[in-house]
């Protein structure tokens, strides 16, 4: 990265225009996590209030560079960095800004050809602008959580570890059982049915949470 380009957003999972979240040098020189939406923006990380040297960062190099190498390595001109969880050679890396606010660095299992979380930004989503409250964009807020899931789970997707993977965390892609977490995933959604009587009773719940799991 350099001061003259950015890391961007897709808009949501399936519209792959620009949209609202960026990585980028700020006129201080410093590395930083912006929202810019239809009626706000705001930068919320390094959090609002922090000070650069508090947060491990000086201002006083203008070059505004940031550098991953191969074995997982980033350093930027600010003073950050962080090394993936797998530091080292022989894997394929991608940094990427997700479309819920969150930056992440991404390691190729070329086995299994699965892109794993290595590192990521923020450890508590809740503290991305523009994911929760009023100002809430992107596919999920607009339609509903509940109201996305379950459009996912009925879809006509071929395979169903399609729809399970754009649904979960993507820290968790390629380290759960997707059989296991379709059941969990198809118990939470007639939990939240509206009709309470088609809800399964608590002692249904723990029957079939204990019973096709282990």
């Amino acid at each position: 990265m350099t001061r003259n380009s950015r890391l961007v957003s897709f808009r949501c999972h399936n519209n792959f225009t620009p949209g609202f979240y960026s990585l980028f040098f700020d006129d201080d020189n410093l590395l930083r996590l912006a929202f810019d939406g239809p009626e706000i923006s705001s930068v919320y990380w390094p959090g609002p209030g922090v000070i650069s040297w508090d947060a491990g960062r000086t201002s006083y190099d203008s070059s505004r560079i940031a550098v991953l190498n191969s074995s997982g390595y980033f350093r930027s001109s600010d003073d950050f960095e962080f090394q993936a969880s797998d530091y080292g050679t022989g894997a394929w890396r991608r940094l990427k800004m997700d479309v819920d606010g969150n930056v992440r660095l991404y390691s190729l299992d070329e086995e299994k050809r699965i892109w794993s979380v290595s590192w990521q930004a923020m450890s508590q989503p809740s503290k991305i602008h523009g994911v929760c409250g009023p100002n809430a964009t992107g596919e999920m807020e607009q339609r509903g959580l509940v109201k996305w899931v379950r459009e996912k789970a009925n879809g006509d997707h071929g395979r169903k570890e399609l729809w399970l993977e754009e649904i979960i965390d993507p820290v968790m892609k390629g380290k759960c059982d997707l059989r296991k977490m379709e059941i969990l995933v198809q118990l939470a959604l007639e939990c939240l049915e509206e009709d309470n009587y088609a809800r399964p009773t608590m002692r249904q719940v723990i029957d079939r949470e204990a019973s096709p799991l282990k």
